[in-house]
């Protein structure tokens, strides 16, 4: 990968690899348990989540990246791609999106426990996103939901009971991808940001207006976003050629470096070794897209 003027240090989620960015090298610290979706980290220990050909497992990693032999035990489901995706730690709980069984899976450092959308284990919502707003408390929840409309996004209050739901129709669900749903969840001064297919979702949380914003070398049909995280200056995107599920180990990924108006600053290439890319956490800067907490990576 080529270094570029936004380089710094970010663990990335691949099909095949965790991997380490420093200012545009890439250091595969782990691999061999299909792919890698979920990163997330407290204030001693970084969390991966590993699903594919083995079942989905939760690895845990001091800061150092030596493996932690007893990691939390989150029952995540059996062997296979629809699985567990984003992970968060925040305020004393670690939390697992589970598409497979329909629930967020939950660990508080004792007890295991779940949020449950409908008596299911079957991938109905494919709930694939999470993240926090610092201040209030509330767990912001997203619904990919495949190939149903509306897309939503549940709104917890810090207790996790239900607050609201958000659904999102824009006409950029109707383009006829490979895949059309989102990905990701972000809030900004009243503005929610999310990743479809080719562009990023914006909903404004007063007006209730719904915007689709393209990037500049993202082409419809050709690439799928997945991955968000935002420093004070820039957004950080990943950006996969979309394929079905079975096309994801092959292709270079990218991530793309842009301005608060999502005008593209820089476009990264991964190798095609790594194949798609899930997620994006910055390791040096404050991730506000994250939990907030620095990184223990040393």
């Amino acid at each position: 990968m080529k270094s570029g003027k936004f380089g710094m240090r970010m663990l990335i989620g691949t099909h095949k690899a965790l991997l380490l960015w420093v200012d545009g090298q890439t250091y595969v610290l782990h691999e061999g348990l299909g792919a890698y979706y979920g990163i997330t980290w407290d204030d001693r220990s970084i969390y991966v989540v590993a699903r594919g050909s083995m079942p989905s497992r939760m690895l845990a990693f001091d800061s150092h990246m030596r493996p932690i032999l007893a990691p939390p035990f989150i029952n995540m489901g059996s062997e296979g791609y629809s699985g567990p995706h984003q992970a968060l730690y925040s305020r004393g709980v670690l939390y697992v999106v589970n598409t497979q069984r329909n629930r967020v899976e939950c660990w508080d450092g004792e007890v295991v426990f779940n949020l449950n959308w409908a008596p299911t284990y079957k991938d109905r919502d494919h709930i694939n996103s999470i993240w926090r707003e610092p201040q209030a408390g509330t767990l912001w929840i997203t619904e990919h939901r495949k190939t149903k409309r509306p897309k939503k996004i549940r709104v917890l209050e810090a207790d996790h009971t239900l607050l609201s739901t958000i659904e999102l129709d824009p006409d950029f669900l109707s383009a006829g991808l490979v895949y059309t749903g989102i990905h990701n969840v972000y809030i900004e001064d009243g503005i929610l940001y999310t990743l479809g297919p080719s562009q990023v979702v914006t909903y404004d949380l007063d007006t209730l207006e719904v915007d689709a914003i393209p990037l500049a070398g993202v082409i419809k049909g050709e690439h799928y976003l997945r991955g968000l995280a935002r420093s004070d200056d820039h957004f950080y995107i990943g950006a996969s050629r979309a394929s079905p599920r079975d096309g994801r180990a092959e292709g270079a990924s990218r991530i793309l470096v842009t301005n608060d108006r999502f005008g593209v600053l820089e476009a990264n290439c991964l190798s095609e070794d790594y194949g798609a890319l899930y997620e994006i956490r910055l390791v040096d800067l404050p991730d506000r897209a994250h939990n907030g907490l620095p990184c223990p990576l040393i």
